[in-house]
């Protein structure tokens, strides 16, 4: 891990959102799961989000506890 570049990624990311970038899309359809249900006329979206800890660089949620990393479905499943 080169902790250099992570330390430059973190700087970057922070100035831009300190300038007012945010994600245009948080909410997805994409999945195929969401897909199925569309199909049976279930309207639905999700909202997939990584741990706390992910990103390698900081801590994206200071709340969590070490119940919701233990049942944490971030490596489960199809992701797309």
């Amino acid at each position: 891990m080169d902790l250099q570049k992570l330390a430059q990624a973190r700087i970057l990311a922070l100035a831009q959102y300190e300038d007012g970038w945010r994600p245009e899309h948080l909410l997805s359809d994409g999945n195929f799961k969401l897909q199925k249900g569309r199909a049976r006329g279930v309207l639905n979206v999700g909202l997939s989000l990584a741990p706390s800890d992910a990103s390698g660089v900081l801590d994206v949620c200071p709340n969590s506890t070490p119940e919701c990393k233990a049942f944490c479905l971030f490596t489960s499943g199809q992701s797309i």
